[in-house]
């Protein structure tokens, strides 16, 4: 049981990770500006995400995704 709470704990950091990867190619694709914004300074990408909805909308959504899926598989391991 625990190594299938382990298992969607590691799939979720991953989809969490690759989301975050896509929306920071996205912003490069956008501009350079925005790119190195999302890369170095914390609240870019925010402004990112409601600027540019139409490119950030899928990675934002596959990181919200892998994080839920972390989170839920956590509490849902420590319950029992």
């Amino acid at each position: 049981m625990q190594s299938s709470g382990l298992l969607f704990v590691a799939v979720g950091i991953i989809a969490s990770a690759v989301g975050s990867a896509w929306l920071v190619v996205a912003a490069f694709k956008e501009n350079i500006l925005w790119g190195l914004g999302c890369l170095f300074l914390p609240f870019v990408a925010l402004f990112f995400h409601i600027g540019h909805w139409e490119d950030a909308a899928t990675p934002f959504g596959v990181s919200l995704g892998g994080c839920l899926l972390s989170e839920l598989s956590t509490s849902n391991s420590s319950a029992s």
